[in-house]
């Protein structure tokens, strides 16, 4: 585009006159910037570039409960929405636009963040506080709430300028049991337009854990053995994490017991089977647990446990003794063998364990086998005969005891 200066006198007075000569470019008019951002309450300026000379200009807005704009161009932004703004030229007609998208005027963002230990003790435990669109931040102490649950304490701290627009707030002294979290007062910061922050909070909680988790061992499997195996549950209560192996476990005997500690055994998140084998002699067998065998979240140890309940080691099996004839001399009977059983808890003597010891000559009948107490049996022969002697034995296994132990064979007898 070019422009020509023309000069006219007329009644002796010189006029300077601009404009474009015959054949010249089109006309143009371009309203700067294109698009517009606001938020509600602010306001800009539109420049509109015609190449007319001494231009003058109309302007509108399409939608004037969004946007309106002054006869010199100044848009402002009223609501949330869009509003096109156009500008006509007075001398060409020609006409531009601008699109305006006015959103909140939204004041200063505060995002607080995640503890800096998702469990503790006695800390320090910090709590990040990030602020979006501030200018300003004038977060203290005094703008900070601790907000505690349970028995749980802390001292909040002053806050720690980390970035441009974050604030780290840190809490020590620690105790008790619980959470611990913590919530901002409004007005912490400002933005460019005097928007003052908002309260924010509670943010997300810190555990607070002093209790140490707990273990019981449970009774032994069984409550007698002579061999084994034998078990022993171990369960634990608010562990998180559970170390227990084979050195842990403090083995309990008396009298002349011995045993191997065969495996420690996973059963469950929260159950260890502590077992044992090869056991022998004769006494009591228990256990007891070192400490420090699990851990919770905040790093409390487990304590020492034990020791356990004691399981029975009999390797000592029952005797049976049997008693003189009665009587002590017969010549056609009846005739009788008591047996007395010591440290037995099930007979099971039967005829097929009787073995009679006779001379040659002498004839028995043995007629019945009698439980006359808990722990003795009577032998009956009812038909005897002949000259001689007559006697018992009783085979291996007529008795057992808790353990499992078996009654060796016991005589021969006393004969009549």
């Amino acid at each position: 585009m070019w422009r020509a200066i023309f000069t006219a006198v007329l009644g002796g007075i010189s006029l300077l006159l601009q404009g474009c000569p015959t054949g010249g470019g089109p006309d143009s008019l371009t309203l700067s910037p294109g698009t517009l951002s606001l938020e509600v309450g602010q306001s800009a300026s539109l420049t509109a570039d015609s190449s007319a000379s001494l231009d003058t200009f109309t302007w509108s807005s399409n939608s004037t409960d969004v946007a309106t704009v002054s006869p010199q161009g100044r848009v402002t932004a009223l609501a949330v929405g869009s509003a096109q703004i156009t500008v006509t030229s007075r001398r060409t007609e020609l006409t531009d636009t601008t699109a305006v998208t006015v959103s909140e005027n939204l004041p200063p963002a505060i995002t607080l963040g995640e503890p800096s230990a998702a469990a503790t003790r006695q800390g320090p435990v910090s709590f990040d506080v990030a602020y979006g669109g501030a200018t300003e931040i004038t977060l203290a102490a005094a703008d900070i709430t601790l907000n505690t649950t349970g028995t749980a304490t802390g001292v909040l701290g002053e806050p720690v300028t980390t970035g441009d627009t974050v604030r780290s707030i840190p809490i020590h002294a620690i105790a008790g049991d619980g959470t611990l979290s913590i919530s901002i007062a409004a007005g912490t910061a400002t933005d460019s337009e005097g928007n003052a922050a908002p309260a924010a909070g509670p943010s997300s909680p810190v555990t607070v854990d002093n209790t140490v988790p707990t273990l019981e061992i449970s009774a032994p499997s069984v409550s007698t053995t002579n061999t084994g195996p034998v078990d022993y549950l171990v369960n634990y209560t608010g562990a998180d994490e559970i170390t227990l192996t084979s050195a842990d476990v403090l083995v309990n005997g008396t009298g002349t017991v011995a045993a191997t500690l065969a495996d420690v055994a996973t059963t469950s998140e929260t159950e260890r089977t502590v077992s044992f084998s090869s056991i022998d002699g004769d006494g009591t067998l228990g256990i007891s647990i070192a400490a420090a065998t699990a851990a919770d979240q905040a790093g409390n140890a487990a304590a020492a446990a034990g020791p356990s309940a004691e399981v029975a080691v009999d390797n000592t099996p029952p005797t049976a003794t049997i008693s003189a004839p009665s009587p002590s001399t017969t010549n056609n009977g009846p005739l009788t063998f008591r047996v007395t059983y010591d440290g037995a808890s099930a007979i099971t003597l039967a005829e097929s364990d009787v073995q009679i010891n006779g001379s040659a000559g002498v004839v028995a009948v043995l007629d019945e086998i009698e439980a006359t107490s808990d722990n003795q049996h009577t032998i009956r022969f009812s038909t005897v005969a002949g000259d001689g002697t007559l006697g018992i034995s009783l085979a291996a296994g007529t008795a057992t005891d808790a353990a499992g132990n078996l009654a060796p064979a016991a005589g021969p007898s006393d004969t009549a």
